[in-house]
């Protein structure tokens, strides 16, 4: 494929079945794509897409049933679960809707986690510098739970970031978040993506939050529909809305 030696993420032909071969059903069919380093790729589309099934073949969370998933010049379609979960603790971070902070620890030791996880030890300054990034200076004894929503999904954030991943993958993190809250939160991936190199790819349904993003991918029963470039949050809804077709007028009892 071409441009995939220098891809952060390729995906080609990719493929993700559920259930049975009689009775299942293909949620992604033959897609290909690329995020290529220090780009931001939104990926949009109705319920049941497949936009979150994408971002985990992708991720290596998921194995797709055809097609192959590379990291740089590395295939990690095949590879084992150890192997796979050290490429993942070592080149990528996550950010989901649930926060997944571990209640009994600390704010720092939850940021520390993924380092640790890999074997290392992290100093207590690079920690309180990876929370002042996102904002949160002087929290690192708190425990989650002393947090607001918008502040746990900051320290989810610096977590991701922590161990200077080539790619975040980031599924709904704006969801259950008020707006202004989210725009700082797109803000901080916005700037991972400007000012730190990384590569970001976040699944969403809203399209202030894709429109964040310098492409958007539209995905409609499991496949790539359209491909949009810096598209405004109006483009991303005529897309979304394009794709229910027209709607047909409603009938008046005479």
């Amino acid at each position: 494929m071409e441009g995939a030696a220098t891809a952060a993420v390729a995906v080609e032909g990719l493929s993700r079945r559920r259930g049975s071969v009689r009775r299942g059903r293909e949620v992604l069919s033959d897609i290909t794509a690329q995020f290529l380093p220090a780009t931001f790729t939104a990926i949009v589309g109705p319920s049941g897409s497949g936009k979150s099934t994408l971002l985990n073949c992708a991720a290596g969370l998921d194995r797709p049933t055809r097609g192959t998933v590379r990291w740089q010049d590395q295939e990690i379609t095949g590879m084992g679960e150890r192997r796979l979960a050290r490429m993942r603790g070592e080149h990528a971070g996550f950010v989901f809707q649930s926060h997944n902070l571990l209640p009994d620890l600390t704010i720092a030791q939850n940021t520390a986690l993924p380092a640790r996880l890999t074997g290392r030890r992290p100093s207590p300054a690079a920690v309180r510098e990876a929370l002042s990034r996102v904002g949160l200076d002087d929290v690192e004894h708190r425990r989650p739970a002393e947090l607001s929503g918008g502040q746990q999904q900051r320290v989810v954030i610096a977590r991701a970031l922590f161990t200077r991943p080539r790619v975040v993958f980031a599924d709904e993190p704006t969801s259950a978040l008020d707006r202004c809250t989210a725009d700082a939160v797109l803000g901080l991936l916005r700037g991972a993506v400007d000012q730190e190199g990384r590569t970001v790819v976040l699944v969403t349904h809203d399209p202030v939050a894709a429109a964040t993003a310098d492409r958007v991918l539209v995905l409609d029963r499991g496949r790539v529909r359209a491909e949009l470039h810096r598209p405004t949050p109006q483009q991303v809804t005529d897309r979304l809305a394009a794709l229910q077709g027209p709607v047909a007028p409603r009938e008046v009892p005479v």
